[in-house]
């Protein structure tokens, strides 16, 4: 079932899916730290029909904290079957949080995460979790005494990753926060987990290390007393822990909490497993392994074993038992089973030591040494299953301590022959009957016992203690014994260092084939092994001094060896050659030059490099074509740098450099044109007239061309026009044109076929030689003009370069002036006087007024414009006005300027 975060203080339902006809109802909450329980009374839902259907039971009434759901059938008792279980609520709500990325299993409210390796670096831990509603998410990580390593908002996240240490309990909360990072919801509406991250090492093909817990071939347990065996998943809150169910001792000096006389790890060892605990509640715990057998390793388990039960008394078949059986890989007990297997339950006839705990009997046992014969079963597997029980009401408890390991079936030699004896010592933890191959009578009954040197077998049958009808034979041949020390060693590269692998090969004087027990080796600065195969790694080349002590147990018979240890960089020739501009790189270093170097490639070979570097050619060539240039297969159509790469003689790319110059040739039509009356003249040639050939000539560059000539004739007869600004109308150069000394003169040529036009005035003071590039001319003469007579000539080019010219004279008149003044010479009669100059000048030179007269009343009775003559003056009678005051305004303009004149007239008859 998924872990729940239940949000009780709005109100909230448990959704879940049962199969109908099941009678479900919740029967209790547990509290799983003080294991308290809450009842709920609401929700036993209608099941009918063979359907799954979906049921809501309200859960507002449970208490704050984490608890779980045990879910009954009202009437049979049984745990229900469900199928999927999640919370609904309107409240702030995380759920169905989950670590994922790596193997997990969870027990409580514990993660053990597990990952595999032996030298591989611990991988970061991924969680993941769904969202209920849209609240804001924070996630918070604590160590395992609540420093605070991390809290950071991941609202809209639903993943996060975090590198955390192995071995150590960590603190992983993940909020449904209401507001903000600073607003957290109360906690109980989170997602809580105690994680540990647990590596689970390295297994050898061999045997096993019950250390690993999780191992391949460890498989872990636990449930209840009628079911041991419910779940597979390891239960470590450490070796201290009352809760632990599966945990390793490693403190040698640890006594069992209960019974304190029992060292947790017995003499000689380093570790132990427990398997249970001291805490109560019908609870059952087991561990298997199965062990792949190779005779040629080892052929006997020696399994070291302690228990502690309470004896309540109880029916057998509820007392608390610690169970050891050895199964094949069918699941088949091992014959003869009662010396491979065992069933302690507890009880007085055991034999056990004694003591009392709270008013109860607790037997214990002692450390026993267990050998189990696997000669049988080479290349097979055989399964050791180890079983702790509590009492089945549940009121007492029953656990184990037990080490395992693999072992020949072989006696040891405690020291040196003497020269007629050797001292032999066979396995601890049995009883003891030595015997010779010839001879079945007993010879010794201690574990260590003195033989004859006489090249003899003697054999030793182990007994098991508390059944001596169980057994295993070991034999030992009485031979001459002292130690040959002797190694050998390989060298690889591992990264940047030099691995070596040293490999015993001490062995006794009198035989090759047998090691000898001890091996103790000395590497000086890079310390010091008891492996019979060590492995050392020295950084760097060099000759280092390794020693090797090769004993038998005891003290006196040691035989020693000492070696140097040469390290070189592998040594590789390279014999290569390349071409100028190139190089040849070893490593991280270049070479270009010719020579022998050393260098080293990577950081693990000496590179001795023989180097040869050959030439190139670059050859220049300069060449002038006229239109293009075939070189070397190439056409080439412009000037320019080419480069053609070709290989030497030597091997090498080479370069043929051009310089090309490529001149053009031309090919094209030229036309002339010639005015009317002018010769035909082409390079010094007159061809009398409008003709068209071909000719060729070599250009500067002395590229042969070829030009089409055509000549043509130009019309050089111009109808050469003038117009000017008085009258616009076409100017004969024989009439003069005249005009006022204060206006200009605009003088445009008609002429639309010229292309250029040159304009002169002569004479004239202000404007001599003026000219233009325009068909118009303005003139206007200057105060040092004189009034008299001008000439203007004017010259166009046509398109051809032909031209034409014509010469016109200008008069000049000077500008009128004019006086105005009334004399009456009769009553009736009015006369004006007007002073008129140089009447006979153009009509545009003469003097412009106007005239206005008005009667009393201001209406207007007379008006005149450029009067000339006394007939064009007012009349009073002729206009019948009547005797009275007139009034009279006259306007003139001359080149003196502008004359006003403002009056009475009073007419009188």
């Amino acid at each position: 079932m998924p872990y729940i975060a239940i949000d009780f203080s709005s109100g909230t339902y448990l959704q879940y899916w049962a199969s109908n006809g099941c009678n479900l109802e919740v029967g209790t909450m547990t509290d799983p730290y003080d294991h308290s329980t809450f009842h709920l009374l609401e929700g036993v839902p209608d099941c009918q029909g063979n359907a799954w259907e979906q049921y809501t039971i309200n859960l507002s009434r449970a208490p704050f904290g984490d608890h779980y759901i045990t879910f009954h059938k009202v009437n049979v008792g049984h745990y229900a079957k469900l199928d999927d279980i999640r919370v609904t609520t309107t409240g702030c709500l995380v759920g169905n949080f989950r670590a994922t990325n790596l193997a997990m299993e969870r027990y409580e409210n514990t993660h053990l995460i597990y990952f595999p390796g032996c030298d591989t670096v611990v991988p970061p831990v991924t969680f993941s979790w769904d969202v209920v509603g849209n609240p804001s998410v924070q996630i918070l990580v604590a160590d395992s005494i609540g420093q605070q390593l991390l809290y950071q908002d991941v609202t809209g996240m639903n993943t996060f990753s975090i590198q955390l240490e192995e071995d150590e309990f960590y603190y992983v909360s993940l909020f449904g926060g209401c507001d903000s990072l600073s607003n957290i919801c109360n906690p109980s509406y989170s997602k809580i987990y105690w994680l540990k991250l647990t590596r689970i090492g390295c297994d050898t093909d061999d045997c096993v290390d019950t250390r690993m817990l999780h191992s391949t071939k460890a498989t872990p347990y636990y449930g209840t007393y009628g079911d041991p065996y419910a779940h597979r998943v390891v239960v470590d809150f450490g070796p201290s822990s009352q809760e632990s169910r599966h945990t390793v001792n490693t403190d040698t000096s640890m006594r069992d909490p209960i019974v304190t006389a029992l060292r947790v790890i017995p003499e000689g060892e380093d570790y132990s497993v427990r398997l249970g605990n001291w805490g109560i509640g019908s609870k059952a715990e087991a561990m298997q392994y199965d062990i792949p057998v190779d005779t040629t390793q080892y052929d006997m388990l020696i399994l070291k074993y302690a228990a502690v039960m309470q004896d309540p008394d109880h029916n057998p078949t509820d007392q608390p038992r610690f169970r050891i059986e050895m199964l094949d890989a069918a699941g088949n007990l091992i014959a003869p089973a009662s010396c491979n297997s065992y069933d302690f339950v507890a009880n007085a006839s055991l034999g056990w030591n004694a003591i009392t705990y709270h008013n109860t009997t607790v037997l214990w046992k002692d450390w026993t040494v267990v050998g189990i014969d696997l000669s049988g079963y080479h290349g097979q597997s055989v399964r050791l299953r180890l079983t702790t029980y509590d009492c089945k009401p549940g009121a007492h408890f029953g656990y184990a301590y037990y080490t395992l390991s693999c072992a020949q079936k072989t006696i040891n030699f405690l020291s040196c022959s003497n020269g007629d004896s050797n001292r032999v010592e066979a396995p601890d933890g049995f009883t003891y009957r030595w015997s010779r191959d010839d001879n079945d009578s007993v010879i010794g009954t201690e574990r260590a016992i003195t033989l004859p040197i006489d090249n003899h077998y003697y054999y030793c049958s182990l007994g098991f203690i508390g059944d001596t009808s169980c057994s295993v034979t070991l034999s030992v041949l009485s031979r001459l014994v002292a130690p040959v020390a002797d190694f050998d060693y390989s060298v690889q590269r591992d990264s940047c260092r030099f691995k070596v692998e040293f490999i015993d090969h001490s062995h006794f004087v009198d035989d090759s084939t047998a090691q000898c027990d001890n091996a103790w080796w000395d590497f000086g600065a890079f310390g010091t092994s008891t492996s019979h195969a060590p492995v050392v790694f020295y950084p760097d080349t060099g000759t280092y001094l390794v020693r090797l002590f090769s004993s038998l147990p005891g003290d006196g018979c040691v035989d020693s060896i000492e070696r140097y240890v040469v390290l070189s960089y592998p040594i590789d020739t390279v014999d290569t050659a390349i071409c100028q501009a190139e190089h040849f790189a070893v490593g991280d270093t270049a070479f270009s030059v010719t020579g022998t170097y050393q260098a080293m490639s990577g950081c693990d070979t000496l590179v001795t490099l023989h180097l040869t570097v050959r030439d190139t050619s670059l050859i220049d060539t300069v060449a002038v074509a006229c239109h293009s240039l075939l070189y070397r297969d190439s056409s080439m159509l412009t000037s320019g740098v080419y480069d053609f790469v070709y290989t030497n003689n030597v091997g090498c790319d080479s370069t043929y450099r051009l310089h090309l110059t490529v001149n053009p040739v031309y090919d094209t039509t030229s036309t002339l044109s010639f005015c009317a009356g002018h010769p035909y003249v082409y390079l010094g040639v007159d061809y009398g007239g409008p003709v068209a050939f071909d000719t060729l000539f070599a250009t500067t560059a002395g590229c042969d061309s070829l030009v089409h000539v055509a000549l043509v004739t130009l019309d050089s007869t111009f109808l050469i026009r003038a117009l000017h600004s008085i009258d616009r109308q076409h100017w004969s150069d024989t009439v003069p044109i005249a005009f006022c000394r204060n206006q200009t003169l605009y003088v445009v040529d008609s002429t639309h076929s010229a292309v250029t036009w040159q304009w002169t005035l002569l004479d004239a003071a202000s404007q001599l030689a003026e000219t233009s590039s325009t068909p118009t001319m303005e003139f206007s003469p200057g105060v040092g003009d004189s009034i008299g007579t001008y000439s203007l000539a004017l010259e166009v080019a046509s398109p051809g370069g032909c031209h034409d010219s014509l010469l016109w004279p200008v008069l000049v008149f000077p500008v009128p002036e004019a006086e105005f003044g009334w004399e009456p010479y009769d009553p009736v009669d009015i006369a004006p006087e007007v002073t008129l100059k140089n009447l006979s000048q153009p009509e545009s030179c003469q003097s412009l007024n106007e005239l206005w007269i008005y009667n009393s009343w201001g209406d207007l009775v007379f008006h005149a414009t450029n009067i000339r003559e006394h007939e064009q003056f007012w009349d009073p009678n002729e206009r019948a006005c009547p005797d009275g005051t007139y009034y009279y305004r006259f306007l003139g303009r001359s080149s003196h300027g502008v004359v006003r004149r403002n009056g009475v007239i009073e007419v009188v008859r």
